[in-house]
């Protein structure tokens, strides 16, 4: 099952399931690795699926794993001439709702936001909302979205210079990129 919605548009709903593509020539709704190594494209189905979720858990660590590898990582950074690194964990939490529900209310919330939900039995339980757009294609050409840095949302300060930085890092890294292919 398959639940998104552009901003401003309605929620499209589709049953269904991803299937593994080869081809980079593809239409419709694609889900890749950023390595581009694996493709797959949600295909149309009345049929539920017959395949039991399968998909690996998230690797976890604990909040002191966490710290002495952020240390690790400051380390890193001091002694390398790396401009960027984000280290991140995955926390894991248990809800008494619904997927779909908690897409409801995810829609409701961010009207301006990419929101989707999807329940594959291979690729597993994915839900989100970003104000970003990747790419948008049209009439032989596109358009790319870069956000960057981190404030709270009612904080109505003026972006700093570590804030500046972080959005001109992510903008030239996706320019980059897009020269290069």
């Amino acid at each position: 099952m398959l639940y998104y919605r552009f901003p401003g548009q309605a929620v499209s709903s589709k049953n269904g399931q991803f299937i593994k593509v080869q081809e980079s020539d593809i239409k419709g709704f694609i889900l890749s690795h950023f390595n581009n190594q694996e493709r797959y494209l949600f295909k149309e189905s009345n049929d539920s699926p017959s395949v039991r979720m399968n998909h690996n858990s998230p690797f976890t660590i604990t909040k002191e794993e966490y710290l002495v590898q952020a240390r690790e990582v400051i380390t890193l950074l001091q002694e390398s001439t790396l401009k960027k690194l984000v280290y991140s964990r995955v926390k894991t939490e248990k809800i008494s709702i619904s997927g779909k529900v908690l897409f409801e209310r995810l829609d409701a919330a961010y009207p301006n936001a990419f929101v989707y939900y999807f329940q594959d039995p291979v690729l597993g339980e994915w839900i989100g909302a970003t104000p970003e757009i990747l790419i948008k294609g049209m009439n032989n050409s596109f358009v790319s979205m870069s956000l960057a840095g981190t404030k709270k949302a009612d904080d109505a300060s003026p972006w700093g210079e570590k804030e500046l930085d972080e959005q001109n890092f992510v903008s030239q890294f996706i320019q980059e990129t897009l020269l290069n292919h």
